[in-house]
């Protein structure tokens, strides 16, 4: 993670679930980690109301230094889980074991008419309309948000 803001998922089900052992190693380091939903992790006060880690979520987590967040955990099957998205903007993790092109991992999205944009925690968007892609691939470790014009079933191809 770098300083500042960084949008973060991890393709791991953690051997240990809690944040609080998930950050452990740099709870110094960080400010606060926050879901989608506006739950917040802030170890300096021991407020967690987030709960677990979720593998389909992707975290904001605001840091002071660049670090880097290692845990341990079983390689997640990308066909074992389905994103449940909603009309409008949804923040998702990366569970792919490799990296892969942001066109061929949203294939479904786009194909379903449903993907307006992508966009990672950098700035960098997809949208298939105007065939513009400066995400290239997406990536192990970062996490997504997507803005849909509906709901749809979403799961990512199977692992190379």
């Amino acid at each position: 993670m770098k300083t500042g803001w960084n949008l973060i998922s991890s393709n791991l089900l953690p051997l240990n679930d809690s944040l609080e052992n998930i950050f452990k190693n740099i709870t110094d380091k960080i400010l606060i980690v926050k879901n989608a939903s506006g739950s917040v992790y802030i170890p300096q006060y021991q407020i967690n109301t987030i709960g677990k880690w979720k593998p389909k979520q992707a975290y904001y987590v605001y840091s002071t230094q660049n670090i880097i967040l290692q845990f341990l955990g079983y390689r997640i099957n990308p066909n074992d889980y389905t994103y449940n998205l909603i009309n409008g903007w949804n923040t998702i993790s990366y569970i792919r074991n490799t990296d892969l092109n942001i066109v061929n991992a949203l294939k479904s999205l786009t194909d379903n008419n449903k993907l307006v944009i992508a966009k990672d925690g950098n700035g960098n968007v997809y949208i298939p309309e105007f065939s513009i892609n400066t995400i290239g691939n997406m990536q192990i470790g970062k996490g997504y948000t997507l803005f849909l014009n509906g709901s749809f079933n979403f799961t990512y191809p199977d692992n190379d």
